[in-house]
């Protein structure tokens, strides 16, 4: 899961490029990537992906 105060889609391009489940390979994992807004302090957004499935 990642925070950011940018659209959701940079969180999870975040997870995907730092290799965040990498240690978890061969499990199914989701991705979860959360927009905030910092002023109201609240969600903004969120979108949720799904990593290869497990073999």
């Amino acid at each position: 899961m990642e925070l950011k105060k940018a659209p959701a889609e940079k969180a999870l391009q975040q997870i995907r490029e730092k290799g965040y489940g990498e240690k978890y390979r061969g499990k199914n994992l989701y991705y979860v990537g959360i927009e905030i807004d910092t002023e109201q302090r609240n969600l903004k957004g969120y979108r949720i992906e799904q990593s290869a499935p497990a073999v």
